[in-house]
């Protein structure tokens, strides 16, 4: 019996034959698999209800995932019937895995590129807006203090931070901005990397793009 860690593992399937194309713990990233190989589909939580224990692909390479079927309607993992195995599905399969793996690692450094523009409490991001959609108006109406009922956001920074309430508007867009400058930066990589993993025929084009995506990170100065 193969022991499974408490993970919930995905599976891309390839429609035709049932076959098992790329194997992992991320389903946005398996879903994102999906839409770059044609006639595939995501398998999600297939530890469940008959894999809890015993997961017969766990320990496999990627190479030998093409061995394992999934069938949707038992839920179960079975042995690949021998004459669907052929040199178009392993490579269909080491594609699929390599852009699964590869647009893990983006997912992965575009996170942690966004965290400093998340604070981990809930609703924080409405309160950021708020404070932002108020210091907007504060400075729109000339810094004219006849608003201030209307800004408590900025009114109660000012009091906490020792500021000037237009000092207190004008230090929350400018933190503003640069949130925006960073996640934009984070938005404008996501939508190019997206676009170039999908396009990829070889692996050989998957490793170029890797491989410019590193050098990307590292001029951004890992979007700091």
């Amino acid at each position: 019996m193969t022991l499974v860690p408490p993970l919930g593992y995905h599976a891309l399937v390839d429609i035709d034959t049932d076959a098992v194309l790329a194997f992992g713990t991320s389903a946005p990233a398996m879903l994102f698999v999906q839409s770059a190989i044609p006639h595939s589909y995501t398998a999600t939580n297939i530890q469940y209800p008959n894999h809890k224990h015993d997961m017969p692909i766990h320990l496999e390479t990627p190479e030998s995932f093409v061995k394992w079927s999934w069938s949707r309607k038992s839920r179960t993992m079975r042995t690949t019937t021998h004459k669907h195995i052929n040199d178009e599905l392993k490579k269909k399969s080491e594609l699929a895995h390599g852009k699964y793996l590869l647009v893990l690692t983006i997912m992965s450094s575009l996170s942690r590129g966004r965290v400093t523009s998340a604070s981990g409490f809930a609703h924080q991001d409405a309160v950021y807006a708020t404070k932002r959609r108020e210091a907007q108006l504060f400075k729109d109406a000339g810094y004219d203090e006849s608003v201030l009922a209307d800004i408590p956001f900025v009114t109660q920074y000012a009091d906490y931070a020792s500021l000037s309430f237009r000092e207190a508007a004008d230090e929350i867009l400018v933190k503003a901005k640069l949130d925006d400058e960073r996640l934009a930066k984070t938005e404008l990589m996501r939508l190019v990397y997206s676009s170039k993993i999908k396009n990829a025929k070889s692996m050989q084009e998957i490793a170029k793009v890797r491989e410019e995506f590193r050098f990307d990170m590292e001029v951004s100065g890992r979007l700091s």
